[in-house]
């Protein structure tokens, strides 16, 4: 099922005003893969990085770009959490952030369309532990970061509660 969404993501994503970019990201001998959206592709946009949780894809998000971020001029950044999706391949650890910060760089250095003056990021769930370490790491780098029933503190700090959480997670 995830195999044909993302198939279908990129498909319909041809047919969209601006055609879907499908990034490469290099990281640690492997690839991040992410989806940009862009409202124009004529000039550097801001852009926004979107992450969901454990339990989300990063084709869950095209509606908030569709009805909130292009209509504002601002492209997004999709990427999926470790050990879901084309991230499947990382595993979540503690330092939950790593590949976003991989992805924040490439856009900063490799992406003629991101404006790397105004990088934001919106964390989902666990996604919001991903911003919130993420605008603690690259202060200079990312301008924004929005955290929406993010999973913050103790969690991640306590090695004993971390080591309980389920193998899924």
């Amino acid at each position: 099922a995830q195999l044909l969404g993302n198939l279908a993501y990129r498909d319909a994503g041809r047919l969209m005003p601006v055609p879907l970019k499908e990034l490469k990201i290099p990281f640690r001998d492997k690839e991040i893969c992410g989806y940009l959206h862009l409202p124009r592709d004529d000039k550097p946009m801001p852009i926004v990085m979107v992450s969901g949780s454990i339990d989300s894809l990063q084709i869950d998000f095209y509606r908030l770009y569709e009805q909130y971020l292009a209509p504002n001029g601002i492209g997004m950044l999709t990427l999926d959490m470790p050990g879901i999706g084309y991230s499947s391949q990382f595993p979540l650890v503690q330092d939950t952030s790593r590949l976003h910060q991989a992805a924040l760089h490439y856009l900063c250095d490799q992406v003629p369309w991101v404006d790397n003056q105004r990088i934001g990021m919106v964390g989902i769930r666990l996604g919001g532990n991903v911003a919130a370490r993420l605008s603690y790491l690259e202060p200079a780098h990312l301008k924004a970061a929005v955290c929406i029933g993010p999973g913050l503190n103790q969690f991640f700090t306590d090695p004993q509660l971390f080591n309980q959480a389920s193998p899924m997670l």
